[in-house]
């Protein structure tokens, strides 16, 4: 059961949408797939620029979506907790939100795609607001940029297979 104090606490640090983070651990990076464009650059030392920086190439959709279907994003943030996000298939997604002193909750959710855009939409996160995102790849770290500026972009180590057993 989710209490209300992990909600609050997503809600407040905004999920993995409005957290920061300019590094990333070495677990993070362990199961990592590179992308699927021809043009991707190889994936490079974690201990590289902060992330925000490089955001990469701008991924078509059908690139976004062999790079993440059935696999896991997975996010550190800044506060010492952790997101992880599994795409299946059909576009249900399952989101595990870790806080730095272990509590946890998860939200389910469905991705759609519009134009060249993924479009996530949660039941609880974001109380059901659909947020459509252009994705960027940098070789090794996907950056999701929501359109309509409404939160800030957020960064994905991308895992092969739903790696966090959502």
């Amino acid at each position: 059961m989710i209490t209300t104090n992990i909600w609050r606490f997503a809600a407040i640090t905004g999920l993995f949408l409005l957290c920061q983070c300019s590094e990333q651990s070495q677990q993070a990076n362990s199961g990592r797939i590179a992308a699927p464009s021809s043009n991707a650059a190889k994936i490079s030392d974690p201990s590289g620029p902060s992330l925000l920086q490089e955001r990469g190439s701008k991924l078509a959709i059908g690139e976004y979506r062999l790079l993440v279907t059935g696999n896991t994003l997975f996010r550190p943030l800044a506060s010492g907790g952790e997101t992880a996000i599994y795409i299946a298939p059909d576009g249900d997604q399952k989101m595990l939100l870790r806080t730095a002193d272990g509590r946890s909750g998860t939200d389910n959710g469905h991705q759609t795609e519009r134009g060249s855009l993924a479009c996530w939409q949660w039941q609880k996160a974001g109380a059901g607001r659909i947020l459509c995102f252009q994705p960027y790849w940098n070789g090794r770290v996907l950056t999701m940029v929501e359109t309509s500026g409404a939160v800030q972009p957020a960064q994905f180590v991308v895992q092969k297979g739903n790696s966090a057993s959502l």
